[in-house]
């Protein structure tokens, strides 16, 4: 039996580590490679080949009853999709998000996320390629967007087939930002925290896009979201557009401001799904169940305190300059009872990410190692 090799990954380090607390957190992974684990199921089905190697080192493939075949990063507490990276306007797709995150090329275009209670955050793949797939809302003075949920479902040649686009989402999923705010290079830096969802959320709108460009088939998800206009008046400069390069190769540089391109890699091995067949990868006929029962990894107790913390420090701030000056027609009375609930709103956060911490540790979750070779 091999000598289980330890990976160690610092997801953030450096200046900035507290503003980046509420939206990314500070930490340190340890967890055994997947291809050290004793009695190694059999692979998932061959369609999934493009993602299950590339992804394996990042985090962990297991079944889930309800989706199939899911995948679990293997990140920190308080981390949530569509935060480390960067929006970038396209000429033909509309936003497009450029993640820093080596795994961001797949999971943020292609498949769907999901928040569940006792596995935390987990990618449901997919084979239609899209600029991003989140819901967008805006109100007075900041934009906010979600990942959609694997529910939702794309149809390639009629769309999405359920009209809530907010389905199964979770408060804490949405990220919300300053309009100026939209194109910053880092978002994880200028994102608000988290407890103060509960508040926006009442006081935004979805933002509904009918119908495509004239020529357009519906066979790619176009995002369009926030209005080019008002982020451009907002940050105080054109926003630039780019052109959408697609590549084989997944190790492609992210998008860059500077340059009227941005590449996205695509590759041929995905198998599309056919006109009227949903994009999502069933589960039916040809997903295996018989594989190894393990825990999932998960933050440690400290570090989910740890980032919560931070988080509590920040918005504490807030709070203090928000007394100082506060928000043009909002009484003192609706400004306390808007902070008192943004604080209960963080101890709420911080218990729900512990419980699912917890279960992670403690439930067994039918996992694969690496396929074995054909």
């Amino acid at each position: 039996m091999r000598t289980p090799v330890m990976k160690r990954r610092t997801l953030l380090a450096g200046a900035g580590a507290l503003a980046l607390s509420a939206c990314v957190p500070t930490t340190t992974v340890v967890m055994a490679r997947p291809d050290a684990r004793p009695n190694p199921g059999p692979p998932p089905p061959a369609d999934l080949d493009p993602f299950y190697e590339p992804l394996d080192p990042h985090g962990d493939w297991w079944w889930n009853e309800h989706f199939g075949w899911v995948w679990s990063p293997t990140v920190g507490a308080g981390w949530r999709p569509y935060t480390r990276g960067t929006w970038v306007w396209t000429t033909d797709s509309g936003w497009l998000w450029a993640s820093s995150e080596p795994f961001g090329w797949a999971v943020f275009h292609y498949g769907r996320w999901v928040w569940l209670d006792d596995a935390g955050w987990v990618w449901v793949p997919g084979r239609v390629w899209g600029p991003a797939w989140v819901v967008w809302r805006q109100g007075p003075g900041f934009v906010g967007w979600a990942p959609m949920h694997p529910d939702l479902v794309w149809v390639p040649g009629r769309g999405f087939v359920d009209v809530n686009l907010e389905r199964g989402i979770v408060p804490g999923a949405w990220v919300f930002v300053d309009d100026r705010y939209v194109v910053a290079p880092n978002v994880a830096v200028v994102c608000w925290p988290v407890p103060r969802n509960v508040v926006v959320l009442r006081t935004s709108h979805v933002i509904i896009h009918r119908g495509h460009p004239p020529g357009q088939a519906v066979h790619d998800h176009r995002n369009d979201g926030v209005d080019i206009d008002v982020v451009s008046r907002a940050s105080g400069a054109p926003v630039r557009p780019h052109k959408v390069i697609h590549t084989d190769d997944t190790r492609a540089a992210p998008a860059r401001h500077d340059s009227d391109d941005v590449v996205a890699p695509r590759p041929r091995a995905v198998a599309r799904p056919r006109p009227e067949e949903p994009d999502l990868y069933g589960k039916s006929g040809r997903l295996q169940r018989d594989v190894e029962e393990r825990t999932l990894p998960a933050p440690a107790d400290d570090d989910v305190d740890r980032h919560w913390e931070d988080v509590r420090r920040r918005v504490v701030q807030d709070h203090e300059v928000e007394r100082k000056t506060p928000p043009r027609g909002v009484t003192p009375d609706d400004l306390q009872r808007r902070q008192r609930q943004e604080i209960e709103e963080l101890e709420r956060e911080k218990e729900e990410e512990k419980k699912a911490a917890k279960k992670k540790k403690t439930t067994t979750r039918k996992v694969t190692a690496r396929p074995r070779p054909r």
